[in-house]
């Protein structure tokens, strides 16, 4: 049995992250069925969180021997009826277990209580049982839709063997989340995954998980959480609406193409009229030119007229004078 002291504080500090939540200002009772133990003999330990809790809840208990070692770490799960809950123990099985007063500590969330309870052990030294050693944590992922798959890792402090369940709200028995998988490249690092039913609540769902091993007196408890929101959609919706968003992004990418052709295109047309403005505007210059030609043409005209009329005036005078000398 390896001895705690060393880890009693991060031990302390795991309670109070893992542990659920409860109302605000709630409390809890602890109390064992006996006032003495001895030997292997069962110890059932029980309690209440008031007022009960409206989401799984579970209570975690702390058992120390009289030298305030960790002997055993317990999860209880909580009655959303009347906040009931309780524990069985099996003392015995490593050296931690000597003569004196043990105190039980109950935690959940900011809700605190203890309880003590005298043991002694047979004279071949108490029970078969493993004693535990180090911590474990459950990280979940979340939220989760209904049909989706639930995924959870286990880490632990030591080497064993690993399970998980899952509590849906108003269950009054676990789902196993199937075998562990060992994390290659991570110590003591397990993987469990399982489908969550199409028809899964909306609501906190609480996982149990486990880390034991006989050889080595290791048995360790913890919990963790998830929560699934049906009021957002299901898992086929979610894909469903995955598959309409990836056709309109496709269609909003053809959309673009196509207003791309079209830009061009103006483009295009915006030169062709600015060549067709160039044009008429040396065809402008042209009708001027042609106005200056016909002009010219008209002054030529006039001009060839004149030294016509000139040259018949000459004729005829010539032509007198011809006459008048021959007569």
């Amino acid at each position: 049995m390896k001895t705690i002291p060393t880890i009693a504080t991060a031990i302390l500090a795991i309670f109070l992250v893992l542990a659920p939540a409860v109302a605000f200002g709630a409390a809890v009772t602890v109390k064992t069925d006996s006032a003495s133990y001895t030997g292997t003999t069962s110890i059932h330990v029980s309690g209440q969180v008031t007022p009960p809790p409206t989401t799984n809840t579970a209570v975690t208990l702390t058992t120390m021997n009289p030298s305030k070692q960790v002997v055993d770490i317990g999860i209880a799960g909580v009655s959303q009826v009347d906040g009931t809950y309780s524990y069985t123990l099996v003392p015995g099985g490593t050296a931690a277990w000597v003569s004196g007063t043990y105190t039980i500590n109950a935690v959940t969330n900011n809700a605190t209580a203890s309880t003590t309870f005298g043991y002694t052990p047979t004279s071949g030294g108490g029970g078969s049982g493993a004693g535990p050693v180090g911590f474990a944590l459950v990280h979940a992922a979340s939220p989760l839709l209904p049909g989706q798959t639930i995924s959870v890792i286990v880490t632990s402090s030591a080497l064993g063997a690993a399970t998980a369940s899952y509590w849906a709200p108003g269950a009054s028995a676990a789902t196993s989340l199937g075998a562990a998988t060992r994390i290659a490249g991570i110590n003591y690092a397990y993987a469990f995954s399982a489908a969550l039913p199409a028809g899964a609540a909306s609501g906190v769902y609480l996982v149990t998980a486990s880390v034991t091993n006989s050889t080595t007196n290791v048995a360790i408890g913890t919990t963790g959480e998830f929560t699934v929101n049906g009021g957002l959609a299901s898992a086929a919706t979610d894909a469903a609406i995955g598959a309409n968003v990836t056709k309109l992004a496709t269609t909003v990418a053809s959309m673009q193409a196509t207003l791309g052709t079209i830009s061009t295109g103006v483009t295009s047309a915006n030169s062709g009229i600015t060549q067709v403005n160039t044009n008429l505007g040396g065809l402008a210059g042209a009708g001027a030119q042609l106005t200056a030609l016909n002009s010219a043409i008209a002054n030529n005209q006039t001009y060839v007229l004149v030294v016509a009329a000139l040259a018949a005036i000459t004729l005829v005078l010539e032509l007198a004078i011809l006459v008048r000398k021959l007569s």
